[in-house]
């Protein structure tokens, strides 16, 4: 039996380079599996908006607030000892709570908490909610209260330096109020803010933060707007305090895109600072505190690449410098900026957070003394621990471009170190990036796919097809129906990077390669899922190929696979087809003669459409099983098909949960038997260990391995990048523009 596996398809136990040696043999165990993810906290809720972070008992520990739309409740989480949180009962509130603040507002010296709701229907309408702290650390609602329209923001402060306030952002009232508990459980209107003469030039409020502007000890107003009339852009207007009362407001900034305002100290120098994520623009704006007030000498803009929901500040790197970290909310990360001098910055620094991220809070875990973090985002709240100066425990990322769906890794360099080639949902272009050797990656070139296609992916295989010792690529171009191989220069950028275009059927998909003919050169075979064919391109060793008429189906025909799956030494063909109507699932099965030619033998009905097919003898009979998985169809099983050697496969469901993606087959505990390998769309991946007799150890609902990862995950591979002999993750999502890197840390 001959196992085929391309370069780059490295296998727990397989893969060997300069930057490391060979992978652990099997059989020699692991007692831990680990792969350095982020920590997420069981929340079981969904649609969570703003959280805060605050002392709430006066213990010295951090606590996590933040509000849920699926619970309609404030989630409080106390912080333990031992670094992890403990969930206290959720606190109902009236409506959908959409932003949060923790300060003593009713002047007991405990910390209360305030939610801004939103209306959650036509007749349950928007407010402020206010819980009290008793003497027994217990919160109850003390007084909600009505407001007209929606609310953005809330914060608590003092103008006058003794009575604490609640200032709420009200977007449509135009206007920021300001309430005060004025009685036991009574919450009064003071006063509104506007900052400017209605439908001539005031805005509207979307954010507020309380700030000293001049650095003269007093809270001044900062409030982020939109929708300015007289058709002014979105600006950042002050209301000066002036003896405890706001005066005469002035515009502070007029160049930013859907500001969030955040009152912050952004530089260490303990001034009091501003800070305005913009969600509509990709730089951070920072106005550093001057005697002087905030003006535009004091102006900085850090630029992230990518709109922000949320920031915060510290000595995230410990060289005495504050670092900025931001949330990047449509690409699942929180990226980190070094402090190199005032006003310079490090390149970004990107790590996986959950989903949708938005508020950022620094804070310090338990006994680790360094800066940790923290970062709410649509359905938990996601812990990145410090673990060395400037990183944390979550998957790094680094940039690919727009929408990456599927990533292969080898040495295209030759300099010992496995680079990564991805392409693009769109089919718009294949990106390189090279390997440092440690885990990490640096963008190199894209090569554009001419003509551009629709949202079909193809697919991408790597190896080496031209026989001079470097590692070409080979994808599937739907709409131009050709395969197009990137002859490997040696070099990295790619600078004289070749592309054959080779013609073949209608809107080819799936890739597989092998030595068909046993004359020492790759073949290879593609899926024409537009007019129902495959073809055969017998290789020349020289990076040519002669293209085989197209062999008709009945059916459309989505992923190939090339093995040996009867024993006799020949390589076999394993097509998955379907019928745009879903109907005609089946996995067609044909006998190669070491010639190059294939016979059908089989036809076997699938449960599901496969867009995914991986192979290993999971019941170590001898023959190759098969796994499948849809890939981005709605489903939460993956097959396994036992193989009785003879052509006929025996499936097996087993549910994984929501999306599976890839599949990847490896020995990940080296127990010697083939794993499973699945990631999810929902941002988990999920690992199966095999018995060796064809099952998998599952301890319903827990599996061996079930990881955070990237939310909306298609593909995954191994390899080992850091030369520990172990094989380390490497992921990417169609919904984030990065390569995902997760380091195995198992012993």
């Amino acid at each position: 039996m001959r196992l085929l596996v391309l370069a780059g398809l490295c296998l727990l136990a397989g893969c060997n380079h300069k930057s490391g040696g060979g992978v652990t043999p099997p059989g020699t165990g692991l007692d831990h599996l680990a792969f350095g993810a982020r920590t997420d906290l069981d929340l079981a809720t969904f649609g969570l908006a703003q959280a805060v972070a605050s002392d709430l008992n006066q213990d010295g520990l951090t606590d996590l607030i933040v509000g849920s739309y699926g619970s309609r409740a404030l989630l409080v989480s106390v912080g333990r000892p031992n670094g992890t949180f403990l969930s206290l009962a959720p606190l109902p509130v009236p409506a959908f709570p959409l932003a949060l603040a923790a300060g003593d507002v009713d002047g007991d010296g405990r910390i209360d908490l305030a939610a801004a709701c939103v209306r959650a229907g036509p007749f349950e309408p928007a407010c402020v909610t206010l819980y009290e702290q008793d003497p027994d650390g217990a919160y109850t609602q003390s007084f909600s209260l009505s407001l007209p329209n929606d609310p953005g923001s809330v914060v608590i402060g003092s103008l006058d330096g003794v009575q604490q306030d609640l200032f709420v952002a009200i977007e449509e009232q135009r206007a920021v109020w300001q309430l005060r508990v004025t009685a036991p459980h009574t919450l009064s209107f003071v006063a509104a803010y506007r900052s400017g003469v209605p439908e001539v030039d005031d805005g509207a409020p979307v954010t507020a933060a309380l700030v000293d502007d001049e650095s003269d000890g007093d809270l001044d107003l900062a409030v982020g707007e939109r929708r300015v009339a007289g058709g002014f852009p979105d600006r950042v207007v002050m209301h000066p305090n002036v003896g405890g009362a706001l005066t005469t407001p002035r515009v502070l900034d007029a160049q930013v895109a859907w500001p969030i305002v955040l009152a912050t100290d952004a530089d260490g120098d303990a001034s009091p600072d501003l800070a305005i994520a913009q969600i509509e623009a990709n730089e951070l704006v920072v106005y550093h505190g001057d005697p002087l007030g905030f003006r535009p000498a004091t102006r900085e803009a850090i630029d992230f690449g990518a709109k922000q929901l949320g920031a915060g500040f510290g000595d995230f790197d410990g060289d005495g410098r504050f670092d900025v970290a931001a949330s990047l909310f449509e690409q699942g990360a929180l990226a980190l900026r070094s402090g190199v001098a005032a006003g310079s910055w490090g390149a970004p620094r990107y790590f996986n957070t959950a989903n949708g991220p938005r508020s950022v809070l620094p804070f310090e875990l338990p006994g680790d003394q360094k800066l940790d973090v923290a970062v709410s985002a649509f359905e938990t709240i996601s812990i990145l621990r410090a673990t060395a100066p400037g990183d944390f425990q979550a998957m790094r990322g680094f940039p690919i471009g727009d929408r990456p769906q599927y990533v292969r890794c080898a040495d295209f360099d030759g300099d010992g170190f496995l680079d990564a080639v991805s392409v693009d949902q769109f089919q718009q272009d294949v990106v390189f990036q090279r390997g440092l050797g440690d885990g990490t990656f640096e963008y190199v070139a894209a090569v554009p796919l001419d003509p551009s296609s629709q949202e079909t992916p193809g697919y991408l295989i790597v190896a080496d097809f031209d026989e001079d010792g470097l590692t070409d690529a080979i994808t599937s171009v739907l709409e131009s129906s050709e395969l197009q191989l990137m002859r490997n220069p040696g070099d990295l950028p790619l600078i004289s990077l070749s592309v054959d275009r080779i013609p073949v059927g209608m809107e080819p998909r799936g890739l597989d390669a092998a030595d068909l003919n046993r004359d020492g050169h790759l073949d290879v075979v593609v899926a024409n899922s537009g007019d129902k064919t495959f073809q055969v391109l017998l290789g020349h060793g020289d990076g040519t190929f002669d293209v085989g008429l197209p062999i008709p189906l009945a059916d459309r025909p989505l992923t190939v696979l090339l093995d040996d799956l009867d024993g006799d030494e020949a390589v076999d063909l394993a097509l998955a087809v379907w019928n745009f109507d879903g109907s005609g699932a089946k996995l067609v099965l044909w006998r190669g003669d070491d010639a190059g030619h294939f016979a059908l033998v089989a036809v076997n009905s699938l449960d599901s459409t496969a867009l995914v097919m991986s192979r290993a003898d999971f019941d170590e009979d001898g023959a190759l099983d098969l796994a499948l998985s849809q890939f981005g169809y709605p489903s939460d099983k993956v097959y396994v098909l036992a193989n009785d050697g003879a052509f006929a496969f025996a499936p097996t469901a087993i549910a994984v949960g929501h999306n599976p993606g890839t599949l990847e087959v490896a020995d990940v505990d080296l127990d010697g038997h083939a794993d499973l390998i699945v990631p999810l769309g929902i941002g988990r991946l999920r690992v199966l260990l095999g018995t060796g007799k064809g099952g998998f150890e599952t301890t319903p609902p827990e599996f061996a391995l079930d990881l955070p990862s990237p939310f909306a995950t298609n593909a995954s591979t191994f390899a080992d990048l850091n030369g520990d002999h172990l094989a380390d993750l490497l992921f990417v999502a169609p919904e984030s523009r990065h390569l995902w890197v997760s380091l195995n840390q198992s012993h």
